[in-house]
């Protein structure tokens, strides 16, 4: 889609706008006035999993494995794998914007190609429910 006229135009060099967030990632490729969304995922959780709980019989407490936090933990490890396939759908930009919960940024920063180093800008916070124009504006 076309770019408002206020807003950054690309017109020099094009730019990877990548909005992510713990289970899932927009791509969009902005340049010479026009932002497409070229790729995202999102990983989805299980309906129904083995939950165990804590019980109470009589007046003790047990507890079995909570199997919550190994679940999180492998969601997560899909998510960054996701995320480094479709990073080839916007490897030909010369800037770089992400934005991401700031708990993932360092990881997600790990996933990047190294000739982004330099071009690099990052926004720390919650943007995936915003439309491109207003993730532009935040520029």
């Amino acid at each position: 889609m076309k770019i408002k006229r206020e807003l950054p135009q690309f017109e020099k060099n094009s730019a990877a706008i990548i909005v992510a967030g713990n289970l899932n990632a927009d791509f969009y490729l902005a340049n010479k006035g026009v932002i497409n969304k070229v790729a995202s995922f999102t990983v989805e959780k299980s309906k129904f999993s083995d939950r165990e709980q804590t019980g109470k019989y009589g007046n003790v407490f047990f507890q079995s494995g909570d199997k919550t936090a190994a679940m999180k933990k492998f969601l997560q490890k899909e998510a960054f794998t996701a995320f480094k396939t479709k990073l080839n759908t916007v490897s030909g930009a010369k800037n770089v914007y992400l934005f991401a919960p700031g708990t993932i940024m360092p990881e997600l920063q790990k996933l990047l190609p190294k000739k982004w180093e330099k071009t690099l800008k990052i926004f720390n916070g919650n943007f995936g429910k915003l439309h491109p124009f207003e993730l532009i504006e935040k520029l």
